[in-house]
């Protein structure tokens, strides 16, 4: 995984896809558990690899990519939670 994560931040897009694909099961039970709409589930996840693909580059530790990329994706969830609360409850 992290010579992937290395190919990754020389701006090999395949090998970040790839990467991500080995995560995504992880990367689907967290947003899962933070957003219950299948939809909002897939837009956080869709959101997340967008920003992985834009910011990679800002990675400092290689072996630190899973738990980075769960931040991103909680972020997101977050985001989404906030968003559809503020509209509805105000």
């Amino acid at each position: 995984m992290e010579e992937l994560i290395i190919k990754a931040k020389k701006k090999d897009e395949e090998a970040l896809t790839e990467a991500i694909l080995i995560i995504q099961k992880d990367l689907y039970i967290v947003a899962k558990a933070k957003l219950k709409n299948e939809e909002d589930i897939c837009d956080a996840m869709q959101e997340t690899m967008i920003l992985a693909f834009k910011n990679i580059y800002k990675l400092k530790e290689v072996q630190y990519f899973k738990s980075w990329m769960i931040r991103i994706l909680i972020n997101e969830c977050n985001k989404i939670y906030n968003y559809f609360f503020f509209v509805f409850y105000n």
